[in-house]
């Protein structure tokens, strides 16, 4: 990766049913709400393989450290990767799907905000609906 960095790779499987990427930037001021959209996944992960995907926007904070410590605190499969600008949204989610592909298959890929905190039941009932 020419403009970034994986720096912390929590992967146990080379299939996963669900990749969820979270781009942070300066977002220490929603912690609390982190720490819940964490805690949330970390309930989701019992019923899916999950793997998260944390794309660092070059903060410079303290919230990719304190992510850092919710991911592993929540003990979710995980790929932190640390960039050394601030690439924008959609970059950055372009990139957690290429590094997520890197190291593992998965059937789908979600982004979540980092202030949004998903609610278990629903995204367990959206992963099992059959196909339209």
């Amino acid at each position: 990766m020419k403009n970034g960095k994986i720096i912390i790779k929590n992967t146990t499987r080379r299939h996963y049913e669900l990749v969820v990427s979270i781009v942070n930037f300066n977002s220490s001021k929603i912690s609390p709400i982190l720490a819940l959209l964490l805690k949330a996944l970390s309930t989701i992960s019992q019923k899916f393989n999950l793997l998260v995907v944390v794309v660092d926007n070059d903060s410079t904070d303290g919230s990719l450290e304190a992510i850092k410590r919710l991911v592993l605190v929540n003990q979710l499969d995980s790929l932190i990767v640390k960039l050394s600008n601030n690439y924008g949204f959609a970059i950055a989610n372009n990139i957690a799907y290429r590094v997520a592909l890197s190291i593992s298959k998965f059937d789908y890929f979600a982004l979540l905000n980092p202030d949004a905190i998903p609610y278990p039941p629903s995204i367990c009932l959206l992963y099992t609906s059959p196909s339209p």
